[in-house]
């Protein structure tokens, strides 16, 4: 297994933009939040294309690099070294069972030779790792948000697979990336894929592939099971689709708002816990004065057949929009939360040309750990009112505002005991008092201390 210390001993000496970092996060989620508002009412999720680099490096970082690799080591040298390079938990897996394609397919277009590597297809995900060669390969010469672009099935709707994207990596022979898919629900079996990469590192061309797969399918266990979790939230288990080395569950959430979100966490009957892969909302709607949600969720762990039950921990996840307040008020003054009881205190602002130093408190945040209360801080960001757009329903228009709105230079705790953080901003030469703020309170609740529901016990049948 790959231990941590190799994983520290890679990381520590990059030189990491913090400020770029946090900003490529928030234009991450904003855009993939936007990206699941407009797909839902289509029953698929497309984020492939609107992630940034630093989202999904963190996303691969989070779950994927820990991976027992020396079966794949020692039974394909080299394709296992290129899964350990990018952290393909899946792959590992599979490889591991044999259950790998390696490929050698080639294309060329304006000076770069494209090849796919390998594939494969669980039913429940769909993968494959590919290498570019040639002089015009160059990372960071690029302005695009990934390293590289593509479109399958000729960009008809099955286009918008759900899907994670690793970013180039350098190798003795070129660069390496892999793609992997999480089919529409309603899919058949694929025995090929049409694959067309159009941008490798800024350099635009048509790399054309109709990549083989060897479809393994899944095994569907009907569940059909209704839990009341609390007041106004319900959970509604209908299928489990078990795979060789994957499981997705199929489950329909009520709630009672807009920003909420049901979250499952599984265990076996021997208490292993399944891993998290990915997570795709496929319908929302309003019923009532309820929000309807299906969704499917993919994890990096396979059911036993001698399993007799799974124990699923849900857990209630809320959300607001950011609450926005003009900077124009004598100080100090209280921006409230519009849905939970969080506020932040501004006690002081200073600006010296175009510096603005900001001192405030946060309210009502003890149930929060001191790394999301950082975070959250670096979040506050200020964007000028004329720039300001709002949607119907008086939320922040996120599209229409990137790129306008501006994080903090530094932000610093101050007095841990009160929550006092202090940030420094950059900005044009107008005074501030033109300038409002945007607060996401909301990521103070989605990571505070969640409210406790009962286990449920879902007996698999036989």
């Amino acid at each position: 297994m790959m231990q941590k210390d190799h994983f520290y001993k890679e990381i520590d000496p990059m030189d990491v933009p913090e400020k770029e970092v946090y900003q490529a996060i928030r234009q991450g989620l904003v855009r993939g939040r936007e990206e699941v508002k407009r797909s839902q009412s289509k029953w698929r999720l497309k984020i492939a294309g609107s992630l940034s680099v630093a989202v999904i490096i963190i996303f691969l970082l989070a779950g994927f690099v820990f991976a027992p690799i020396s079966y794949a080591l020692s039974h394909v040298p080299l394709l296992g070294m290129v899964y350990d390079k990018l952290g393909l938990q899946i792959g590992y897996q599979l490889l591991e069972s044999d259950l790998v394609t390696e490929l050698n397919q080639s294309a060329s277009s304006n000076g770069i030779d494209m090849t796919i590597t390998s594939a494969y297809y669980d039913e429940n995900i769909v993968g494959l790792t590919f290498r570019a060669e040639g002089d015009r390969v160059k990372l960071g010469g690029s302005e695009a948000e990934t390293d590289y672009s593509y479109h399958i099935f000729d960009e008809s709707d099955q286009s918008e697979w759900s899907a994670t994207l690793t970013p180039l990596q350098e190798t003795t022979d070129g660069y390496t990336g892999a793609i992997e898919w999480m089919p529409p629900a309603e899919s058949s079996a694929w025995s090929s894929i049409p694959l067309t990469f159009t941008d490798i590192t800024g350099v635009k061309g048509e790399w054309h592939f109709d990549v083989p797969l060897t479809y393994y399918p899944s095994e569907e266990l009907t569940i059909d099971s209704s839990y009341e979790l609390a007041e106004g939230y319900r959970l509604d288990m209908e299928m489990i689709a078990n795979g060789k080395v994957t499981s997705t569950f199929y489950y329909t959430s009520m709630v009672p708002n807009e920003m909420d979100e049901v979250r499952l966490t599984v265990f076996d009957d021997k208490g292993e816990r399944f891993m998290k892969a990915l997570v795709e909302p496929l319908a929302t709607e309003v019923e009532g004065e309820s929000i309807r949600q299906e969704t499917r969720e993919l994890f990096r762990s396979t059911i036993s057949e001698e399993a007799a039950y799974l124990e699923i921990h849900p857990v209630i996840v809320q959300d607001e929009v950011d609450t926005v307040v003009s900077l124009d008020q004598a100080l100090p003054f209280t921006a409230e939360s519009n849905r939970f009881d969080y506020g932040i205190m501004i006690k002081d602002i200073q600006q010296k040309e175009n510096t603005l130093t900001m001192d405030y408190e946060l309210e009502q945040a003890t149930n929060v750990k001191r790394d999301f209360t950082d975070n959250f801080a670096r979040f506050i960001q200020l964007i000028h009112q004329d720039h300001m757009v709002t949607g119907e329903n008086g939320e922040i228009d996120k599209q229409e505002t990137l790129g306008h709105t501006i994080l903090s230079e530094e932000t610093r705790l101050i007095e841990k005991n009160t929550l006092h953080y202090r940030s420094t901003f950059t900005l044009p030469d107008e005074a501030y008092q033109d300038y409002l703020i945007t607060i996401p309170f909301g990521t103070l609740q989605s990571n505070a201390e969640q409210q406790h529901l009962d286990p449920i016990r879902i007996e698999l049948p036989e």
